[in-house]
């Protein structure tokens, strides 16, 4: 471990020193959607050096927030999986990335966005309140295989599965850059629809009121004045 140390008798402080260390708190994020090898960590954190995540992974281990494990046969392979204490992070991770969320500006040329940090988007901001009843399939593509989620809106609010092909009012193909780019009002789906950014089959009405479902528009929450163009991805 780091021999850094805060002077402070404070669990905050105790807190900063494990978890404040670059790319940590990153590890820790890829690792709660499920074991990871060493390569997906390394593919899913770019610009991560290998000897940096060495580094990190045996802290972590050190600290029992990860543990090393190998998968049963016919996989047999050795991953990193959350321990209890690295579970408990879990409402630490959603308030983190719902504070983050007001500081999403349109990206940078490059930057990286995985399809299932946009999925974690949709269970961290669905609305709890009454929303819009329409019901979308979100086919979210990066280059490979679709993921497909199912989003409905209504009298008890939004909610979001894991599933598709059932009856919706539009099915919406979309990178994952994309779709956080819709949700926080970066642009119009109209816009990105025009411009091929989203596939469209269905109604485009009801596919136009897709942010209307999450608390992440950052124009209705005061947070963005304009809506600049985000690239497409």
């Amino acid at each position: 471990m780091g021999e850094f140390r805060y002077p402070q008798f404070c669990a905050v402080a105790r807190a900063a020193e494990i978890l404040g260390h670059r790319w940590t708190i990153l590890i820790v994020r890829n690792v709660s959607f499920g074991p990871q090898r060493f390569s997906d960590l390394k593919a899913g954190l770019a610009g991560i050096s290998a000897s940096v995540l060495s580094q990190r992974l045996e802290e972590l281990v050190e600290r029992s927030i990860l543990l090393r494990r190998t998968l049963d046969p016919p996989a047999a392979a050795t991953v990193y999986d959350l321990t209890p204490a690295g579970r408990a992070l879990a409402p630490v991770l959603m308030e983190l990335g719902r504070w983050g969320a007001r500081f999403l500006e349109p990206p940078e040329p490059g930057d990286q966005m995985e399809p299932e940090w946009a999925r974690a988007n949709l269970v961290l901001f669905k609305r709890w309140e009454a929303t819009p009843k329409v019901a979308l399939e979100l086919r979210i593509n990066d280059g490979g295989q679709d993921r497909v989620v199912t989003v409905r809106g209504g009298p008890d609010g939004t909610s979001v599965e894991n599933t598709g092909g059932e009856a919706v009012d539009a099915v919406l193909r979309l990178g994952p850059t994309t779709l956080v780019g819709a949700l926080l009002g970066h642009f119009e789906i109209g816009d990105a629809i025009a411009d091929h950014r989203i596939e469209l089959e269905g109604n485009a009405s009801a596919a136009a009121r897709l942010p209307e479902l999450f608390d992440l528009d950052r124009r209705r929450l005061g947070l963005l004045s304009d809506a600049p163009e985000t690239p497409s991805g």
